[in-house]
């Protein structure tokens, strides 16, 4: 309290410098211990970072809310969330995983394309893909639509990492939901780029294209 109620009441004042109060506050987020001042400072910090566009302390206020176990359930998907998308503007992509997926456990379902593209933006488009066909199987398994844009995205990580298997699988996903002449046809050419034909095999595939 004695460290922290001064810089509350400079923080209700009209035209507080919120820039002097974030240097303040940094000064003091080691002296939180327990579950309440974790929650109170964390508070603390979050808002006074936002008044000063200070990202890494909103983010530092958010993780200590969440670390005091005081968050109510119904606001962890949203804090989760809100912590993730600090982190991944950071680039620090494991952490923003780790909210991220928790943000996903408690309801926060769009975030599973930010998932997967912390991976691809780590390079690792093979775990990215996985992660992504995954959570399509899961949205098909439940009898709910599936996203055209997480398909093609997984689509074109896929084929642009030559990753053969998956570029097959992601084509299939979108001639089976999104049948198009585009669909289709980007698929065969896919499919004819990365498969291992034979010239019957190939004949086949610009019949079924263009047509006998």
């Amino acid at each position: 309290l004695a460290a922290v109620q001064p810089i509350d009441q400079a923080s209700r004042q009209e035209g507080a410098d919120a820039a002097a109060l974030a240097t303040q506050v940094k000064g003091v987020l080691a002296v939180a211990k327990s579950a309440d001042e974790l929650n109170t400072l964390g508070g603390l910090a979050y808002n006074i970072g936002t008044r000063a566009n200070d990202t890494g302390l909103q983010r530092q206020g958010l993780d200590m809310m969440l670390r005091s176990g005081k968050v109510a359930a119904e606001n962890l998907g949203r804090y989760n969330l809100a912590a993730g998308q600090l982190a991944y503007q950071a680039q620090d992509w494991a952490a923003a995983r780790t909210y991220l997926e928790a943000a996903h456990a408690n309801g926060r379902i769009e975030v599973q394309p930010l998932i997967a593209e912390s991976y691809f933006a780590q390079n690792n488009p093979t775990e990215g893909a996985r992660y992504l066909r995954q959570a399509i199987q899961a949205r098909i398994d439940a009898g709910q639509t599936v996203d055209e844009s997480w398909i093609k995205r997984g689509l074109a990580q896929s084929y642009n990492a030559n990753l053969t298997n998956e570029a097959a699988d992601y084509s299939l996903l979108l001639v089976r939901y999104y049948p198009s002449t585009d669909s289709w046809g980007d698929a065969i050419a896919i499919l004819r780029n990365t498969a291992q034909l034979d010239d019957h095999a190939t004949l086949d595939l610009m019949r079924l294209r263009y047509g006998p």
